[in-house]
Order: structure tokens, then C-alpha cells, then sequence
């Protein structure tokens, strides 16, 4: 059989729903030729029934108990892989439709790049009173351009986005959260990466942290450990050239957001002052509406008054006719007029 195009590693634990998701994601790819490798890091098997291979090169099931960490299920998934590249999906993350043809396509055609990584957009999910998850705002968090000092101090690059050549690197199974950072400066030791600035992948963040895939918090004193360990690890990396060049991309991106600021405070004042004329159209249109309704008002308080008059008028002309038909004087006029035509029709 021949090897796919793509390798996607998708680790989860004992969340079937998500992962469906994720594997409907999968399903929905324009790319067909790709293997998945789900990596269930302890906890029970996903359900059969889920696990329909997504692409054409099928769906292997590497179930580990007791849990080994993350970094050791992407090892294991790595281990595994047979595609030409390799691509990374979580379980409670999804890929937009052309995710995996659009980072395939670009490597397969480059002689320059090894490693390519989209735009990620980043949407909370809500709990809600009603017990199910509700969608907020929608961000992108990860879209910036690759700036390998940048990478030394922040992980602006999501793994969901990102898209690699088969390689023997493999994750720092030491680190239980920030393995995927740790990896990418690794990477970029072996050559530049490139960004292709369009969304493909969305990175889902549930306020109750129901969909954590580590027991490690994200923030708090074992995260500062960890960053506090990458950075020692990494130190080494940095040099006076690497230190300017952050700080000049801190300053340029420091002007960029003081020019959106005033931008956004010049659109601001604007929509204001739209504003002002829209609420002055508004109230004139209150007034002329509280005219419309004054006259309409009395327009149906005349109507109302003359349909009384004439209904009065038409039931004293009722009661005139009845008087007259009942009359004496009516009751021989009727009688003559009979006569009358009985008389000219012979």
C-alpha cells in the first residue's frame, strides 16, 4: 500500500463527542489522501462506531493506558506516521474543508520549505444555563508572520495550523504542556517556516476548561515552570542579533497598534457623529409620527361621529317610512293605485 500524502496525529481522552467532530472535520477535507492516527492517551477506547476512516489512506487507533502525557502521544503518533507530511489535529479543535490541501499543496510544490503553518482563528465556547456549550466571539489569535527571534520569546503559531515533512524530531516528553513550542524553535533551527495567511483550522476554548487536554493548567505556577524551564533550555539560542531584531519587531508591532488605535479612534469619532444624526433623524421622525397618529386619531374620532349621525338619520327615515306605511291614508292610496292598474290593464 502505497504511503499517504498526510499524516494527521489527533490526540484525545474519553471525549467521543469531540472527537466525532473532530473526525467530521476529517471528512469534510477537499484532500483525500491522508492516514489518521488517533492517539488515545489513557482512559477508555473511543467507540467503534466514531472511528470510520476519514481519508483513503484509513485510521489507526493507538490506545495507551495508562496515560503517557502529550508530548509522548504526538511521539507515538509521530512514530507511526507514513505520510509525506504531517499535520495535527486535537479533539476538540476542528479543520475548515481545505486545511489539508492547502498546506500539502504548498510544500509538495516548494524547494525552500520544509515546514508551513495557516491562520488559526480561536472561538470560546459558553456554558450556558441550559446546559449546552454556546458559541462567543471568534478571533484570530494565530496570524502573524514567522520571525524566528519572535519564536524564542512567544508561540505565536498554533500546532492545528501547522503542517511539517516526515522528520526524526521528536517532542521533549519532560514537558507536559508547551511541548508543541519547544518542538517548533527545534524546528526552525532546521529552516524557516512559511505562513500562508488564510484561516483553515479553528482552536475551540470552553470557559470551564472542559475540553483541557492535560491535567497541567494553563496558567498559574506549574505554566510559569514550564515557560520558565523553555526558556532556560533555550537560552543558548539567543544572541545580540536575535535580541534587536525582537525588539524591533516589538516596536514596529507597538506603531502598528498605535496606528490601529488612532485609526480606530478616528472611525469611532465618525460613527459617533453618524450617530448623533441618526438619533436627530429619529426624533424628527418620533414628531411626525406623533402628528400621524394625532390626526389619526382624530380622523377616526369625526369618522366614529358622522357614522353615528348617519345611522341615526337612517333609522328616523326607517321610522318615518314605517309610520307612513302604516297610516290610514297610505293604506287607500295603495288600494286606489291597485285599482288604477287593474283598470288600465284591461
Amino acid at each position: 500500500m502505497a504511503p499517504p500524502s498526510v499524516s494527521v496525529i489527533v490526540r484525545t481522552r474519553d471525549r467521543p463527542a469531540l472527537l466525532r467532530e473532530a473526525l467530521a472535520s476529517l471528512r469534510a477535507q477537499t484532500l483525500r489522501d491522508f492516514e489518521t492516527l488517533v492517539v488515545a492517551d489513557g482512559g477508555e477506547a473511543p467507540p467503534p462506531e466514531i472511528l470510520a476512516p476519514p481519508g483513503e489512506g484509513g485510521l489507526s487507533l493507538l490506545h495507551r493506558v495508562p496515560p503517557h502525557g502529550r508530548a509522548r502521544a504526538l511521539n507515538a503518533g509521530l512514530d507511526a506516521a507514513r505520510g509525506r507530511f504531517v499535520a495535527y489535529l486535537d479533539d476538540d479543535d476542528l479543520f475548515l474543508p481545505d486545511h489539508l490541501e492547502t498546506l500539502s499543496r504548498f510544500l509538495a510544490g516548494s524547494d525552500s520549505y520544509r515546514v508551513a503553518y495557516t491562520d488559526v482563528e480561536q472561538v470560546s465556547q459558553l456554558l450556558g444555563e441550559d446546559g449546552r456549550y454556546h458559541e462567543g466571539p471568534r478571533l484570530v489569535v494565530y496570524g502573524q508572520a514567522f520571525d524566528a527571534a519572535r519564536l524564542l520569546s512567544s508561540n505565536y503559531i498554533s500546532l492545528i495550523g501547522l503542517m511539517h515533512t516526515a522528520t526524526d524530531l521528536r517532542y521533549d516528553e519532560s514537558f507536559d504542556i508547551l511541548e508543541d513550542w519547544d518542538f517548533m524553535i527545534r524546528l526552525a533551527e532546521r529552516g524557516r517556516f512559511h505562513r500562508i495567511a488564510k484561516i483553515t483550522a479553528t482552536y475551540r476554548v470552553r470557559d470551564d476548561q472542559s475540553n483541557a487536554t492535560t491535567t497541567s493548567p494553563w496558567h498559574g505556577a506549574e505554566a510559569e515552570a514550564a515557560r520558565r524551564r523553555l526558556f532556560e533550555k533555550h537560552w543558548h539560542r539567543q544572541s545580540a542579533t536575535s535580541q534587536m531584531a525582537l525588539v524591533d519587531s516589538f516596536q514596529n508591532e507597538a506603531w502598528l497598534l498605535r496606528s490601529e488605535q488612532a485609526a480606530s479612534a478616528e472611525q469611532l469619532d465618525a460613527e459617533r457623529a453618524r450617530t448623533a444624526g441618526l438619533a436627530a433623524e429619529l426624533e424628527e421622525l418620533s414628531r411626525r409620527l406623533a402628528r400621524v397618529e394625532a390626526e389619526l386619531t382624530a380622523f377616526r374620532g369625526d369618522a366614529s361621529r358622522q357614522l353615528q349621525a348617519a345611522g341615526e338619520r337612517e333609522s328616523a327615515l326607517l321610522s318615518t317610512l314605517q309610520q307612513i306605511y302604516g297610516s290610514s291614508s297610505w293604506r287607500l292610496l295603495s288600494r286606489w293605485w291597485r285599482l288604477k292598474a287593474r283598470l288600465l290593464g284591461r
